[in-house]
């Protein structure tokens, strides 16, 4: 309800046709195109902006484990019980780290540390793949 025009009275938009009219300073504001009286019309719901997303959480580092005394010398993977551990493990969580940090960057509309962060990625042998669901990473 606006105030329109000198003696055409408040301007309308129905809400039943969606309809432009004045009321003329009648007492009831009905549209002259579908009948419905304005002083009717439903209530509208207020609806509230969704929540910012929050930032992921920093990756925690994994520990290394602490070397024992009795011998400097590697034990060899199959001497160790239990489930093969990848020796590009430590490269996958910097690689993730790297990810994630160009995701926030490029969140903050830092392009040029993006691009920095692709680069170095690139020289490490990693292709990058921004996607709708996130960005995917894959060793070239």
């Amino acid at each position: 309800m606006a105030k329109g025009l000198k003696g055409m009275g408040t301007k309308y938009n129905c809400y039943s046709c969606d309809g432009k009219f004045y009321d003329l300073n009648r007492a009831e504001p009905i549209c002259p195109k579908c009948g419905a009286n304005q002083n009717e019309a439903p209530t509208k719901k207020v609806s509230r902006a969704a929540p910012a997303p929050t930032p992921p959480a920093e990756p925690k580092p994994t520990p290394k484990p602490a070397k024992s005394s009795k011998s400097d010398a590697p034990i060899p993977k199959d001497a160790v019980p239990g489930p093969a551990v990848d020796s590009d493990f430590d490269d996958d969580v910097d690689i993730d780290a790297l990810v994630d940090e160009r995701t926030r960057a490029r969140a903050d509309r830092d392009f040029a540390r993006a691009a920095a962060i692709r680069d170095e990625l690139k020289e490490r042998g990693i292709a990058l793949e921004d996607t709708p669901h996130g960005t995917v990473w894959h060793r070239e």
